[in-house]
């Protein structure tokens, strides 16, 4: 898991060529302003869900992980908290194949990582996450899904 600027999303097309459609797509697009859904950027390549979501406390998060799938999250209204635990050590979990997601409900956050307006998190396929941690009631994001191969 990555947390850094936004404006430093760029540096890391090194771990995929794709991050740099998303870096264009933020540079002509205001991700604000889009409605709430997915917007197809590549097909089913790349594409941002635009989400609104209800914040919720560390106790109520589960951690959820993708495998073909990473992860560019961008608070867009409030600063977001992610609970992280490697995947590697997170009891098994169903994995939905057709949505590339795996919700592990007895799974424990080793740590906690806070995203600050302006910046973005970058969750990769080891990275278990739980999203939505926010002390704010409402939360828009975007929520880049970036295929890994």
């Amino acid at each position: 898991m990555i947390i850094d600027k936004l404006e430093n999303l760029k540096m890391y097309a090194a771990l995929n060529p794709r991050i740099a459609l998303v870096c264009k797509y933020i540079a002509t697009h205001s991700l604000t302003d889009l409605p709430v859904g997915r917007h197809f950027i590549d097909g089913e390549g790349v594409y941002v869900n635009i989400d609104l979501v209800q914040g919720k406390h560390r106790e109520e998060a589960v951690l959820e992980y993708h495998h073909r799938m990473m992860d560019i999250a961008i608070p867009l209204t409030a600063e977001e908290e992610y609970g992280y635990a490697p995947v590697a050590e997170l009891p098994d979990a169903e994995f939905d194949t057709q949505r590339d997601f795996a919700k592990v409900e007895e799974g424990v956050c080793q740590t906690y990582l806070t995203c600050k307006l302006g910046n973005m998190v970058i969750c990769l396929p080891q990275d278990g996450h739980a999203p939505g941690i926010c002390k704010s009631p409402e939360l828009k994001k975007a929520i880049f899904k970036v295929a890994m191969y």
